[in-house]
């Protein structure tokens, strides 16, 4: 049976991208554009390589914010375009169903909030998440898309960001694959890397992640969760959604400490 392959893209690791201070990277945001269009480029670069190594089928999941930022029509005509799929309770990964995927490769994916010089660093969101801890490891975006994929048996081979988001993921997921696009020096400060040579490395390590693939990661449950929120209205609203799905869940020191204990991926989904 063929092998079929998600490339997930956030934005804010992109090469050529620090943002502004203060914002998020959306349209109002200079760099915006600057991300779509190397994001473009590492997409394809990223695909190329995944079609050279025998996918069957490339699926792009456009991961940032809306999932509306990606021009498909400067992407690999070959891709097939994924979204999660409308249901009841949210779900990471829905479209998964539909492929055999044999791994995903991570692309502007960017370091966990409050992270020393990551770039734009953040959890879902700067304004809302001060930090997410599972099994006592405060943990970003990749590690936990990373610990979902590994519940259904999908290993997370490859990552390209900044320095810190790369060191971060590779604690977590022996053996992955990674590329620096920069050199972080700040939230908004960076050493750009060469265009040319970083997009020539996306293409030969995703190469190589599918010949030489890591395992998937996964969490033993039952396992602890704490999530630390700027505002106490947005814990008490996880907190009644969480319990109405059957979790147990309770405030930890303050009303802006939300705890539980998760029984499997599914419950941990529902706090993201």
């Amino acid at each position: 049976m063929e092998k079929d392959y998600l490339v997930a893209v956030d934005l804010e690791g992109i090469h050529g991208v620090v943002g502004e201070p203060y914002k998020s990277l959306y349209p109002d945001v200079p760099d915006y554009a600057v991300a779509l269009e190397n994001a473009v480029k590492e997409v394809n670069c990223a695909t190329a390589a995944l079609f050279e190594a025998g996918a069957g089928r490339v699926a792009v999941w456009d991961n940032h914010g809306t999932g509306k930022n990606l021009d498909f029509t400067k992407i690999d005509p070959r891709v097939i375009r994924v979204e999660n799929l409308p249901q009841p309770r949210y779900e990471r990964f829905s479209f998964a169903k539909n492929f055999n995927f044999a791994g995903i490769i991570l692309l502007g994916y960017h370091s966990k909030e409050g992270s020393f010089n990551g770039v734009l660093a953040h959890t879902y969101s700067a304004k809302t998440v001060q930090y997410i801890k599972i099994g006592g490891k405060t943990m970003g975006e990749a590690e936990i898309d990373a610990y979902v994929a590994g519940s259904m048996g999908i290993p997370v081979l490859f990552c390209a960001s900044d320095d810190v988001c790369v060191k971060q993921v590779e604690e977590t997921i022996p053996g992955i694959h990674t590329v620096v696009t920069k050199i972080g020096k700040g939230r908004n400060r960076a050493e750009f890397l060469d265009e040319e040579k970083v997009l020539a490395d996306i293409h030969d390590k995703v190469l190589d992640s599918v010949r030489n693939p890591n395992k998937p990661v996964v969490l033993s449950y039952p396992c602890a969760i704490e999530m630390n929120y700027t505002r106490a209205e947005t814990a008490e609203a996880v907190l009644q959604k969480v319990r109405n799905y059957g979790q147990d869940a309770h405030y930890g020191e303050t009303t802006h400490i939300l705890r539980s204990t998760l029984r499997d991926a599914k419950d941990l989904e529902a706090f993201i």
